[in-house]
């Protein structure tokens, strides 16, 4: 039950701060000891490949660098960009040089991180680069008794690690490190706020106006730290549900604007998604504003970006503004029925990933069945029961798609999932309080799914 907890706290809480390494990845064996400290000399950045920017050959007196460790597969990492963006654009002209570094996993390939950063870097415009061993990562992040990305490092000026942690607390420990303090007393500083940002991630729950509040106070008192990607994720997600829609509008909105000027790609796609599958999804105004954000989305993207346009369908559909005549009835049972043929060899990850697709597209009338009285009744046709049973197979379909693919997959399931869970946590998709433990069983092994046995595959007779 360890990897659920992990699960419902990351997707429930006000600051999910990162990502894990693939499990191949990881030491099995207990953690060493940490070598690398703040105060410490910086160990050599050495590269197999720079993507973007002018190799760092070393580090310049005087010179402040940011060292962050990311991976192709790690959304969080990506969240984050735009923000390392803006930081590399603010402090260019302080002698400021942000690094985006990488290396080499089984999902991780040099290929993929050249392809990313030829699609994104052009819009980023800090320095990127890889790795083909994981010498340096270790010499880092091992060092550092580090094991979850995104994870940012600060060189001062005399090329002494003067911060290690995430970074969206850059913007308060950077205008620190080129003032000269020390790097212990930003590291002891950087502690206090970091208990100050648990404390209000503590007081979102129960109660939701509390923890508003208090992050309200804690983002006035750090302005720096104002609308990063966690705290609007919290934002868009309880204000609607506390009754202040119209501050959840005006919020939304100046999200969508400042992405689009960024060519913020994730920004959009979190802003629509929020929306649309919150508490948000009540409000006309604010279905409106997701339906703004999916198509600008599309803009920045381009259209022939798969996730925007999955993004813009689902939006659509959840908006009421899905044009297509009927309801589609089958997106459960199409996910089984391909996962089935694809493990007896006579279908194709192309159409499991089709009927994902699907699921994610018309998820919203499969949830209009949810928790309601009748069987199969028309317009729907769709049984209550079926809600978590599909939810089960499209988590099951996820985990037979190319091993790239099923991050973004996971992440859309678990949020279906977390929309409509229940006060006391657990989820019930009909009317009998009996049938909690069935559906709320079901959610749990949707949630464990990547940790589950893959169903077996089998021969053509």
């Amino acid at each position: 039950m360890r990897h659920l907890s992990a699960v419902i706290f990351i997707s429930l809480a006000a600051f999910p701060v990162g990502a894990d390494q693939p499990k191949a990845a990881l030491d099995k064996k207990e953690k060493p000891a940490v070598t690398l400290k703040v105060g410490d000399a910086a160990p050599a950045l050495k590269a197999s490949k720079w993507l973007q920017g002018d190799a760092v050959k070393g580090f310049k007196k005087d010179h402040v660098y940011v060292v962050e460790f990311w991976a192709t597969w790690c959304g969080p990492c990506i969240a984050m960009m735009p923000h390392l963006a803006e930081l590399q654009q603010t402090y260019k002209n302080k002698g400021v040089t942000v690094i985006g570094y990488t290396a080499k996993d089984e999902n991780n390939t040099e290929e993929k991180a050249a392809a990313f950063v030829k699609k994104r870097g052009a819009k980023l415009k800090y320095t990127f680069a890889y790795s083909d061993d994981r010498d340096t990562y270790d010499a880092w992040m091992k060092a550092a008794g580090r094991d979850g990305i995104p994870c940012s490092f600060v060189v001062n000026k005399e090329g002494k690690i003067a911060f290690v942690g995430h970074p969206l607390f850059l913007g308060v420990v950077l205008p620190k490190v080129l003032a000269g303090a020390k790097p212990q007393a930003i590291s002891d500083e950087m502690g206090k706020v970091k208990e100050e940002s648990q404390a209000v991630n503590d007081a979102l729950f129960p109660d939701h106006k509390v923890g508003l509040q208090k992050l309200k106070e804690f983002e006035a008192k750090y302005p720096a730290l104002a609308n990063n990607p966690m705290s609007v994720r919290v934002k868009l997600s309880l204000l609607p549900k506390v009754g202040k829609v119209d501050e959840a509008k005006q919020l939304a909105e100046a999200l969508v604007k400042k992405a689009v000027e960024r060519e913020d790609a994730p920004g959009l796609h979190q802003v629509s998604a929020l929306l649309r599958l919150g508490s948000g999804k009540e409000s006309k105004d604010l279905l409106a504003v997701a339906v703004k954000a999916a198509e600008a989305m599309v803009r920045v993207a381009g259209d022939k970006d798969a996730t925007a346009l999955l993004n813009l369908a689902s939006t659509y559909s959840g908006a009421g503004e899905n044009k297509k005549d009927g309801v589609p009835g089958a997106v459960g049972r199409m996910l089984a029925t391909e996962t089935a043929l694809y493990l007896a060899g006579r279908g194709s990850q192309k159409d499991v990933r089709a009927a994902v697709d699907a699921f994610i597209v018309h998820w919203e009338w499969l949830n209009k069945r949810r928790a309601k009285n009748g069987t199969h009744e028309r317009p729907y046709m769709i049984a209550p029961y079926y809600f978590y049973y599909a939810h089960y197979f499209a988590a099951q379909a996820v985990e037979l798609l190319p091993d790239y693919e099923r991050a973004e997959y996971r992440r859309r399931i678990n949020d279906l999932l977390f929309s409509v869970r229940l006060e006391d946590g657990s989820w019930n998709d009909r009317v009998f309080p009996r049938t909690a433990s069935y559906s709320t069983a079901m959610a749990s092994m949707a949630l464990m799914m990547p940790d589950l046995p893959r169903p077996a595959s089998w021969k053509k007779d």
